[in-house]
């Protein structure tokens, strides 16, 4: 369901116009730049801590939504998570 209904708006958009296509790639491309290198230097900095898991996990609400990116990707850091949403609202 996920991957059909992401293509069928891609395509919507790639109909609009070359430039939202081009805008909306961009994105995509700096969500996964700013979660690698999120990732890559809160391991570096904190060691094995995921700093941002730990804040989240501070608050009712960010239990729950820990919880649910654990269980769609496990190997993935909250620090990288973060860093991929930072740098795709830029």
């Amino acid at each position: 369901l996920y991957i059909p209904l992401s293509f069928h708006h891609w395509i919507r958009l790639s109909s609009q116009s070359f430039c939202h296509t081009i805008y909306m790639l961009f994105i995509v491309w700096n969500c996964d730049t700013g979660s690698l290198l999120a990732g890559r230097i809160g391991k570096m900095i904190f060691s094995s801590r995921d700093i941002v898991g730990d804040l989240m996990m501070a608050f009712a609400s960010g239990r729950q939504i820990v919880k649910i990116i654990k269980r769609i990707s496990p190997s993935k850091s909250m620090t990288g998570f973060g860093g991929g949403i930072g740098l795709g609202v830029v």
